[in-house]
């Protein structure tokens, strides 16, 4: 091989190496600006950032499943033969009430029951007396099914709290409706007040007035404001087609005239007749 060969290979293996030289530059460059690469199979997977959930909305979705109540508290009721049996559900937190049987509406021979309950997600709770399950409840949208078990001897009779519980909404269109759920304490009221001959009750819920009287038909009156508890003294005004009516109420001893109960207010009504009330049904001792 003469000389002219030799220089030849030399200035194209020159330019080879130069060629893979600028190559590799290329690449390293390249991997720079492009970031490290991401294989399917890694961990740190990309996320297209057009797809993720507004931080907002996502917190407020998590706080409205957290906070959702599990059951819905107030009054029920389970009508049997020997009478009535109240169910009343008090709020303690999301997840947890307290229940309470009243059974004295006309029930013989049964007790109070009041207990702690947790409710999961599907509205279910079971409440255990000395290590042993007493009873399941399952709150639902019309009410609460209940069902007891015979290792709890809750009330003498042999009588269960087993039955499905209804809430009923006061009827305050309809006030032998209203009258009926008031007497079978299926619903509260603000203040009632009870008088002597012509032997009148008065119901006061919420701008609203239920009177009773006896041999005739129950009527609603639209009242000018509201019970308030805080007042010692307050009037009460309200009026229909057929009579005008101003109610006194007073905080202090009261009576129906006809019973041994004693009342926490005084109640004048109309000037002349004279009664005793409460925010509550008062009992004799």
């Amino acid at each position: 091989m003469n000389l002219r060969h030799i220089s030849y290979f030399t200035r194209v293996n020159h330019i080879k190496m130069k060629g893979i030289y600028f190559f590799m530059i290329f690449i390293v460059l390249t991997a720079c600006t492009a970031g490290p690469s991401k294989s399917p199979m890694s961990s740190d997977v990309f996320i297209d950032s057009t797809s993720l959930i507004p931080e907002d909305t996502l917190s407020h979705n998590l706080e409205k499943e957290e906070t959702r109540c599990m059951y819905n508290p107030g009054k029920y009721s389970l009508q049997l033969d020997k009478g009535s049996i109240v169910l009343l559900i008090h709020a303690q937190s999301d997840t947890t009430c307290r229940f309470v049987f009243d059974t004295g509406k006309g029930t013989p021979h049964f007790a109070k029951l009041a207990g702690d309950l947790v409710v999961d997600q599907q509205g279910r709770a079971t409440y255990s007396e000395n290590n042993c399950k007493a009873l399941d409840f399952h709150f639902t949208e019309a009410g609460i099914s209940v069902k007891e078990f015979k290792c709890a001897q809750f009330h003498s009779e042999q009588i269960a709290f087993d039955g499905f519980y209804r809430t009923e909404q006061p009827k305050k269109d309809d006030p032998q409706m209203l009258l009926n759920q008031l007497q079978r304490e299926e619903i509260e009221f603000d203040f009632y007040a009870s008088f002597t001959e012509p032997f009148w009750t008065f119901y006061f819920i919420d701008d609203q007035v239920l009177i009773n009287q006896m041999d005739e038909n129950p009527k609603i009156y639209k009242l000018n404001h509201e019970f308030d508890p805080s007042k010692a003294t307050q009037k009460l005004l309200f009026s229909g087609s057929d009579q005008k009516w101003e109610i006194v109420i007073e905080k202090g001893e009261g009576s129906d005239g006809m019973s041994e109960i004693i009342y926490p207010y005084h109640v004048i009504a109309n000037g002349d007749h004279y009664g005793g009330g409460g925010t509550v049904f008062a009992k004799e001792q």
